[in-house]
């Protein structure tokens, strides 16, 4: 079997430019889940802990916040700026973590 973890999985802040610290955590992540599927005897299963991990991590949170980042610069530099400043800037100060909306590809 296998895992997708780190910047091939996707888990990559491109805002912050920071995946070392994505790949890190989600590698330990996946390794803790093979841990407790092998001491439980399942050893052919699938890590359905893994998913649920990542998601009560401070990565998913930490990612959640970026979600858009890379789709503003695809409707220009200009647009990108005004965009993650709100999303990143303002709507924290707002007391909003996550962006209501997600841009799709």
């Amino acid at each position: 079997g296998g895992a997708l973890v780190g910047c091939d999985a996707g888990f990559l802040n491109a805002s912050r430019i920071k995946g070392s610290h994505a790949a890190i955590k989600t590698g330990m992540l996946c390794a803790e889940s093979a841990f407790e599927a092998l001491q439980a005897g399942r050893s052919g299963d699938e890590l359905a802990a893994y998913p649920e991990a990542f998601e009560k991590s401070w990565l998913f949170t930490e990612l959640q916040q970026a979600k858009n980042f890379k789709q503003w610069f695809k409707k220009g530099r200009s647009t990108a700026t005004l965009m993650t400043g709100v999303e990143q800037w303002l709507l924290p100060k707002l007391g909003m973590k996550n962006p209501p909306w997600t841009l799709q590809r």
